[in-house]
Parts: C-alpha cells; structure tokens; sequence
C-alpha cells in the first residue's frame, strides 16, 4: 500500500529568555525585526533556541532555529483575514497585498528580512511575491550566526553589479527576476555548496539510501525526479536507514513551516506531478562549517597562452595552483562565474579551470586577454581564437517573440549532426528543437522562446568546425521593464506618443516610458491615472475637483454641468449655475444671483454671447 508523507506537528513550549551568546546577540543586534515579529510566540522561541544552542556547532544551531519557527504561517493563506493574521504576528507589511495568487504571497518575516536587510529596500510599494523556501534556510543560517553581515550583503549585491568581483559563496539567496514586484529565490545547489566549509553528496556520486545525512544538513530537491533544476530545500532533522525515512523542515510548504517525513521507498505524486519514487527526488545533500577563504597568495598556471579553433568541441584546462572553490572569468565580451554559469561553460576543481566551448564562443576572433580571479588571488591568460570553417549566408537575425515560424541559417557543413549552445541553453538536432539537413539549420519556434528579449549570441558547433549567430528578440505590446511599463510596435521598437489600447487612451514619452500624472502636451493639460489611463470627466486629485473633456483635456473657465471651473481648473466655487427663460429669451446665472452679461461664456464646451442685460444673442 502507498504510504502518504506524515507532517509531524512539533510541540514547542519555550519560555522567553535573553540571549546570553555571542552567536545570538550576532543575529539580534544586527537584525532589525518586525513589530509584528517580536511580539509573536516564534520571535521568543528563536531567542531561546539560540541561547540553548549557544555551544552547538553550526549545524546544530541552523536546525533549532528552524525548529523555534515550526507553524509559522504565510499570512496570506487561503482562508486567514489581515486582522488575524496581524494579531498572531504574521503580517507585517501593515497593509493588504495586491498579489495574483492569495493561496500563498510569500508575506513572511523570512521575506522581509531579506527585502528590507539583503536587499536594502523599504516601503509597502515593493513586495516580495515568492516561494521562500531558500529565503527561510537562508534566514536560519543568518540568525544562528553562519553569515556574517558583511558576507550576505556583499554576495547579493554582487549578482547585480559590474564587474563581479566581490561574489562570496557563502550565501544561497539568488534572484533570477529581479524587479519591484516580485522577486524569485531558488536554491543553486551546485555552486553554492562547493564553497570552503561545505562538503556535498550528490545524487549522482552517491546512492541516496547512503548519503551520510546528518541533523541540520540542507537536502536539496527536485520535485519532478528530473534533475534539471533544484526546486526546493530543507534542513535536515533525522534519517533512519532502516525505514528509510528522512525527517526535514522547511519553509513554504502549505504556506507555512513544516516538518515532514519523507520515506525514500514510497512513489508518490506532488501537485499533480506523476508517480515518482521519493528517492528519485533527492538531488543533492550538503554539510558545512565556520566559513573560511583561503589567504591571499601568487596565482601561477602550467601554461598562460592558448589557441582555440571555433567549432571545436572541445574545451581549454587552465592548471593553477590555486586553492579557492570558486573563480570569476572575466573578458571584453562579458564575465562568467563558476558558481553561476552552466557547467559546460566554465569550471573550477582543484585548481583545475576548465573553459568550456560555448564560453569560449563568446569570445572574438584574434587574441583576447582574460583575467581568472579567485578567492586567493588573480591571473591573467591569452587567448587566441582562430576563424571558424563554416560560413553561413546570414550571420545577423531578428525573431519576434512567440512567433510560430522558426529561423532557417543557410551553411556550407557537410555534418550530419549540429549543436546550439547560449546562455543557459543546450540543443542538439536530434531533439527536435534545431534541424540541420544539407547544411540548412532550422531553429524552432520552441528553441527561440528560451533566448531572453533583446541580443543573444547562439552558436552552431557541427562536426566540421563551427559558426555564430547574433539573433535579437524582440516582443509586442505592454512588456514591464525595471519597474517601468512599455508598448512595443508589431516592428519591435518602442511606441511614442497617445496609444489607443483596449478603450482607453495612454501616452508613452519620447523614450517610450508610460506615462502617469499630469501631462502638458501641445498647449493642454491632461490627467494619467497610475495604470496610465488617461481620465475623462470628474477626477478628484489631491482634495481638487477636476473635469477632463472627452479628449481628455482639462477644463478651465468654464460652466461645465452648472459648476465654475476656474482659471486654474479646479472647481471651488460653490453656486450652481443654470439656464432660464421668459418671453424675451434665454439667459444663464447662478444660485448666488449672478447672471452672465456682455460676455462671451463657455458652458458644457459651448461658447455662448450674452448683451449687457445677460440676454443670449450669439451661440
């Protein structure tokens, strides 16, 4: 009989007590909590458990902070109002998040630990939209004394700037989409747990059932049994070979953090995923201590100059005598890090840096100088790439995004076989996605979705040598970008101007950025709302009364519905007007005993004459 996953539900009843180590008052002193936070039951209980695990080693101290947070809810779950979930020290944004998916926001202390401390940036306006299963290890490790302020800062930053030269691989908090709305973190097991004070068992060195798990190691997980990517991690609690059970908790799982108990023997299916075996899921495990970096010292290599055909498969073995576990390749066409690129682009073992073929298609024909930095010093090497054989008749290619029709590149190969290799991707022609018959290599629709928007460089690597291409992607219509919304042409370039979208009418400046606000334009005054619409008849704006004609101008000086718009197109001015009549004509005042006379007055956007009596003579 199928045996389903057990979730444990550990009783914790910790008194509240003062940290009294140096590990505790690490965290405590250079963490700013939440208001909510510290008045809940899991603030007290991370202070006892860093107090009681004061003596511990690393690990020991990871899992009982994790422990002291066990039952610590998502606010935003299913089924729980802002109130309760206020008052039970969940919320702490103080507002209601505008989210997509209200089962599960990623509104957690975890989260805003990392938006307001890693990322350095405050207000309701940025939220963290996210799965924070990494956030919360992370967060764990940070509050029992693993991390220290400098290191966490120094490698999140670092994935943003340029160069990136000061990575540490001490963190796992890694953001692959980046912007105000939401924010992604996902465990790269590979490169992070190859750092110093890490020893890593990987499923395919080592028979899961024998990994050497231990309490407060990370396991690493990917829940389709695919192995392409880690798609979740926790921290170890216990494993009994004899059952095969291995007991973790972890942080986004029902929307909480939990304890489970998984056993390797049972096949079992995850939201609707197939029937896997659970050991099959196990990708990786992972054992650390006090963080160290090797000291600083003469980088030396075998060899320092080398020549490269384009088109061959193989790569190049730079051999150092360095003993850093990371190193940052960096070159005129860009900077590759061992811990971040895929690893047929660029690795380091023992000293051994090994530049793959799809990185060293990056680079230009002619001599190029590439500087190696690792943890313990710098080297620089000469690399010399030669001219592909291949020829191709276009090099240079433009690919509208989603479009059903692939490219077809015309080459003089005489292979049978051809590989595609980009920035995080692998094809081969026997997949499907690329084709090559009689030197015509057709790239699928399929292959180019996967390219990021704008340039990418693709390279053809055929038995014979090899060739590369430049393809630019562009997309149409609304498309976000670093906070700002965009409308791009059926072209791909950037619309300008009033745009008439949907029934409603936007204006994109003359760098294409939607505009929100007021707007002049050509002598007029208009009103944007905050989604850019432009906005027609009342508008209240900052405690003024506006009225936008049907073209979305302001009105000024002028009757509009028996109300005053004045010179400067606010409504202030309390009498209402009106139209009248008797036997000698129309005539229009208000209820304050005004009547409109030998003048010429625009009402409702007409413009109507009175004579000196306030009699219409003109319309």
């Amino acid at each position: 009989m199928r045996k389903k996953i057990k979730l444990l539900a550990l009783s914790l009843s910790i008194a509240l007590m003062t940290p009294a180590t140096a590990f505790a008052a690490e965290a405590s002193d250079d963490m700013t909590y939440s208001e909510e936070f510290r008045g809940c039951k899991y603030y007290s209980q991370l202070q006892t458990a860093l107090s009681e695990s004061a003596d511990q080693d690393i690990m020991t101290r990871v899992l009982k902070v994790a422990q002291s947070q066990e039952g610590y809810k998502d606010y935003c779950m299913s089924g729980t109002t802002a109130e309760a979930a206020r008052d039970a020290g969940y919320l702490w944004t103080g507002e209601e998040p505008e989210v997509d998916n209200v089962s599960g926001s990623g509104n957690t202390e975890y989260t805003r630990w990392a938006q307001e401390y890693v990322m350095g940036r405050t207000g309701d306006e940025i939220y963290l939209d996210c799965d924070w299963c990494a956030i919360f290890a992370s967060w764990c490790m940070y509050q029992a004394g693993y991390y220290s302020e400098a290191d966490l800062k120094k490698y999140f930053y670092s994935y943003y700037a340029d160069p990136r030269e000061e990575r540490t691989a001490a963190s796992w908090i890694e953001s692959f989409n980046f912007d105000y709305d939401k924010v992604w973190y996902t465990p790269k097991a590979a490169g992070k747990v190859a750092a110093y004070n890490w020893s890593r068992y990987s499923h395919t060195d080592v028979d899961p059932y024998e990994i050497p798990y231990k309490p407060g190691g990370m396991i690493f997980f990917s829940w389709d049994a695919s192995g392409r990517y880690f798609s979740h991690v926790g921290i170890v609690v216990n494993y009994d070979p004899e059952t095969s059970e291995l007991t973790y908790i972890n942080g986004n799982v029902d929307y909480a953090v939990t304890t489970r108990v998984m056993d390797l023997d049972t096949e079992e299916s995850y939201h609707g995923q197939v029937e896997t075996q659970n050991v099959n899921r196990i990708m990786a495990y992972a054992e650390y201590s006090a963080y160290s970096t090797p000291a600083e010292k003469d980088i030396t290599a075998e060899e320092t100059s080398f020549t490269w055909t384009r088109g061959s498969s193989d790569g190049i073995v730079v051999k150092t005598n360095s003993e850093s576990k990371q190193v940052l390749l960096t070159a005129d066409c860009g900077f590759f890090d061992s811990n971040q690129t895929w690893p047929a682009q660029l690795i380091l073992r023992y000293g051994e840096v090994i530049i793959g073929a799809p990185l060293l298609d990056y680079l230009p024909d002619g001599e190029n100088i590439v500087t190696l930095k690792f943890d313990d010093g710098t080297l620089t090497i000469h690399i010399a790439i030669t001219s592909p054989l291949i020829q191709a008749e276009d090099t240079s290619y433009t690919w509208k995004r989603d479009s059903e029709e692939g490219i077809t590149v015309k080459t003089n190969s005489t292979a049978s076989s051809v590989s595609v290799y980009g920035e995080g991707l692998t094809a081969k022609s026997k997949t499907g996605a690329v084709s090559l018959e009689d030197g015509i290599v057709t790239l699928s629709s399929r292959l180019l979705n996967c390219l990021k928007d704008g340039e990418n460089n693709l390279s053809l690597i055929f038995d014979d040598g090899g060739v590369v291409l430049q393809i630019t992607v562009y997309v149409t219509g609304w498309q976000k970008e670093d906070g700002t919304w965009y409308y791009y042409n059926e072209d791909g370039t950037k619309k300008t101007g009033w745009l008439s979208d949907g029934g409603k009418w936007y204006f994109l400046n003359d760098s294409g950025a939607m505009q929100t606000g007021w707007l002049q334009w050509k002598g007029c005054r208009y009103y944007l709302n905050p989604n850019g619409a432009m906005v027609t008849g009342w508008k209240k704006i900052r405690g003024n009364w506006y009225y936008f004609r049907k073209d979305g101008s302001v009105a000024k000086n002028e009757w509009i519905c028996g109300y005053w718009i004045g010179a400067d197109s606010t409504w202030k001015y309390a009498p209402i007007g009106s139209w009248h009549k008797d036997k000698k004509g129309w005539w229009f005042s208000d209820t304050s005993g005004w009547y409109a006379k030998g003048a010429t007055y625009t009402i409702n956007g007409v413009s109507y004459t009175f004579d000196q009596k306030g009699y219409l003579i003109e319309r």
